[in-house]
């Protein structure tokens, strides 16, 4: 199995652990080569049928005016924030322009809608633009998250509100069926790395209410007082086929070179865990809340 890119995986793959620097090299490129990756966050669905786009989207204000899909990709969450909020201007920033390129495409007649490509680090606004910025799924993957909150502080008015949504801990239950079908994948992956360690992708305390809390707790940007969290759960029903197809875009596996050996343990895991010819794939999500200070 030889490796298509970056050092991240040359590290972990012989067991070393990576660093973050690698990691956010990693990131940038897989998105680059895999546009579209997070299409599985449009399929899972909860009992009330909303997507985690949806749900963020649905707790933003109605007041607000001027609203920033931080690592906006391609631009689903976008599309939900055009129903909700019909009165504000959507701005939307990724690092990946072969991302933004999609979005650019998928709105070019949407007067509200602005796309920018830029690092989440150094965004491209002035100070005091946005009522409220969004981060769905992306900052759990950032190492050295005060760099970055300190830099959504500064474009957020005073007062504004920081939404993140992220999946809350999926490994820590060691029954679920994400855990095992991963454990088949990392298994195929050991077969030819023995040594291979699994990477270190951002910051781990975004998977534990708790850790969420230190993080805001330490930031000297947002008020801990605002702090607040909500949870909920999504599912969908796939083919083993389609599960495997969803890991052939997953960080770590998307980006092996050669990845039938992975693709072919996941479908045989899927079968085995399904019931008829469907597997339930369901992923735990959490809500969070805060305010800038000011």
């Amino acid at each position: 199995m030889s490796i298509v890119h970056g050092t991240l995986m040359e590290s972990v793959l012989a067991g070393q652990p990576n660093t973050d620097e690698e990691w956010l090299e990693y990131f940038r490129t897989f998105h680059e080569l895999l546009p579209n990756a997070n299409d599985l966050f449009a399929l899972l669905r909860t009992r009330t049928n909303d997507t985690s786009y949806t749900i963020v989207a649905k707790s933003v204000s109605s007041a607000v005016r001027d609203v920033l899909d931080l690592a906006c990709g391609d631009g689903n969450l976008i599309d939900d924030l055009l129903v909700q909020l019909p009165n504000a201007r959507i701005y939307g920033v990724d690092v990946c322009a072969a991302e933004i390129a999609i979005a650019r495409g998928r709105f070019a007649d949407e007067s509200r809608v602005t796309l920018d490509i830029a690092d989440a680090a150094a965004l491209p606004y002035d100070d005091n633009s946005f009522d409220c910025v969004i981060a769905h799924q992306f900052l759990n993957f950032l190492p050295d998250i005060q760099r970055y909150l300190r830099e959504i502080a500064r474009v957020l008015k005073p007062g504004g509100r920081l939404l993140s949504v992220s999946n809350r801990g999926w490994q820590s239950d060691r029954e679920a069926i994400w855990i095992k079908i991963n454990e088949a994948a990392f298994d195929a992956v050991k077969r030819f790395y023995p040594e291979v360690v699994w990477p270190k992708m951002g910051d781990m305390r975004f998977y534990r209410e708790n850790g969420v809390r230190e993080v805001f707790a330490q930031s000297t940007y947002f008020d801990a007082q605002t702090f607040s969290t909500g949870s909920f759960v999504s599912s969908v029903m796939l083919t083993p086929d389609r599960v495997a197809a969803i890991y052939n875009r997953l960080y770590f596996y998307g980006l092996l070179a050669e990845k039938k050996h992975v693709l072919e343990a996941v479908t045989e895991r899927a079968k085995q865990l399904a019931k008829g010819d469907l597997v339930e794939m369901t992923l735990p999500f959490r809500l969070v809340s805060v305010r800038v200070k000011g």
